[in-house]
């Protein structure tokens, strides 16, 4: 008689566990916020790509007007005379613009992502304090 009333009282704890609020049963069917990405990774290339985009820049603008310190980046073996050197520094060029550019579209993305979840997950109260 008194096993009874303990296995009753056991899997009537078990029950009152299983109905708390801290346990997620998944479903076989995931949704997108198992595979968000984190904020301080998004910062982070936010960053890198703020970063890129300044140190490419500059390297553009020093191709451009044909830095003689940068002529070690240059194929010495395709460049038999002037035109060929113009033509590789010009090519460097558009190499590192296209760079920045991408640079450019992955800081927007990791920007506006940002901005989203901070005005979307948040309520406004807690965004706004007097």
């Amino acid at each position: 008689m008194n096993l009874d009333k303990r296995n009753s009282y056991t899997s009537k704890s078990i029950l009152s566990i299983l109905q708390s609020t801290d346990v997620h049963i998944k479903s076989p069917i995931s949704t997108i916020d198992d595979y968000t990405i984190p904020s301080v990774v998004l910062v982070i290339l936010s960053i890198l790509s703020l970063w890129a985009i300044g140190f490419y820049s500059i390297l553009a603008i020093c191709y451009y007007i044909h830095s003689g310190i940068l002529i070690e980046d240059l194929q010495i073996s395709l460049i038999h005379n002037e035109n060929d050197l113009s033509k590789q520094y010009s090519q460097l060029t558009y190499h590192c613009c296209f760079s920045v550019i991408l640079y450019s579209i992955l800081f927007l993305l990791c920007f506006l992502i940002l901005n989203y979840r901070k005005y979307n997950y948040l309520p406004r109260s807690d965004i706004i304090k007097p």
